[in-house]
């Protein structure tokens, strides 16, 4: 069996990855818009959420949880 590659294989692989690597970056650009977006809509919603940790304990709140509690957004 010939294990060689010719330079047109090569080519053909590399066209295939660099068309891969292009939709990935794609892929996350719109990923990266998307959590952006969501994170937007998660600080600025007028009811108050709070993320828990396996124990219970809040980890995560959005600003009007924060004023909820009677926190400011750093604490």
């Amino acid at each position: 069996m010939n294990q060689e590659l010719t330079f047109s294989d090569l080519q053909t692989y590399v066209q295939a990855l660099e068309a891969e690597n292009a939709r990935l970056h794609q892929t996350q650009a719109q990923l990266t818009a998307d959590y952006q977006r969501y994170a937007t809509f998660y600080q600025q919603a007028p009811a108050g959420y709070f993320m828990l940790d396996a124990g219970g304990a809040i980890c995560e709140v959005n600003a009007a949880g924060s004023r909820l509690l009677g926190l400011s957004s750093e604490d």
